[in-house]
């Protein structure tokens, strides 16, 4: 078998489980009968800093901070493509605002429309090239004359 096929990964991380089993329990915790759909975890046009909306009431950040825990543990288990959207929107974890709220609510969006990403980890050996790097013969004298072993 060729290095790098897919029988030859031995190991993967993956937060599919911990998703399935947490979104209808996050849906449930800020009111709504479930997620809709989004295809990035982050409008392009959003800024976080700029959001002028009402301040979320004292259960609503508690509400917030729940759902950065759990963004967090989702992006330990590997889903990296979430960590600009839940590491911007964690810097308003002690008073979001409703635009806040709804940025984050957007991540689980898109976690609930794409739920499989995973980390693939290939134990196999690489193969490494002899024909890169300096000759193995090269004089390093030129370069470090200084130097001794």
């Amino acid at each position: 078998m060729k290095p790098g096929k897919k029988e030859d990964l031995h190991m993967a991380f993956s937060a599919q489980t911990y998703i399935y089993n947490n979104l209808p329990k996050l849906a449930k915790m800020c009111g709504l009968g479930d997620f809709k759909l989004q295809n990035t975890p982050f409008c392009e046009s959003y800024h976080a800093e700029m959001d002028k909306t009402p301040l979320v009431p004292p259960s609503g950040i508690t509400l917030y901070q729940a759902f950065l825990g759990s963004a967090n543990w989702i992006i330990t288990l590997g889903r990296f493509d979430i960590h600009y959207a839940i590491n911007t929107l964690s810097r308003y974890s002690m008073a979001p605002r409703e635009g806040h709220m709804k940025a984050m609510t957007r991540v689980y969006e898109y976690l609930k429309y794409k739920p499989k990403g995973r980390i693939l980890i290939d134990t196999g050996q690489p193969i490494v090239r002899e024909d890169l790097g300096p000759p193995k013969d090269y004089d390093w004298l030129e370069f470090y004359p200084d130097a001794v072993e």
